[in-house]
């Protein structure tokens, strides 16, 4: 199991929110939030890195400063591959969250 929190701040581009585990093991997350500190005309993306990236978290362009609560479920929802890194995927700087959630590496 693993909890996270990780903050982005206006100036930051794409980053880095979990490392990737160890070949062979998959990320999976139950609970993800993301609170909006600066809202700002860029979308964003919380993805995994993988060649076909599992999206779990799409932010349009503008999102208003708040608190976004997404459950995945128990069970949770896995990377799109193992050993694949979580991101914060934008297409240009400007939004400033912080972004934390809890899930298991199996």
């Amino acid at each position: 199991r693993f909890a996270f929190n990780k903050v982005i701040g206006a100036g930051d581009g794409d980053t880095d929110i979990l490392t990737a585990p160890a070949a062979g093991e998959t990320l999976w997350l139950q609970l993800l939030n993301v609170v909006i500190v600066t809202a700002a005309a860029q979308a964003f993306r919380v993805e995994d890195k993988g060649t076909s990236p599992v999206v779990f978290f799409s932010a349009p362009a503008s999102l208003a400063v708040g608190t976004y609560t997404i459950r995945l479920g128990p069970v949770g929802i896995a990377a799109s591959e193992a050993a694949v890194t979580l991101e914060f995927d934008t297409a240009a700087a400007g939004v400033a969250c912080i972004i934390s959630g809890w899930g298991y590496i199996r």
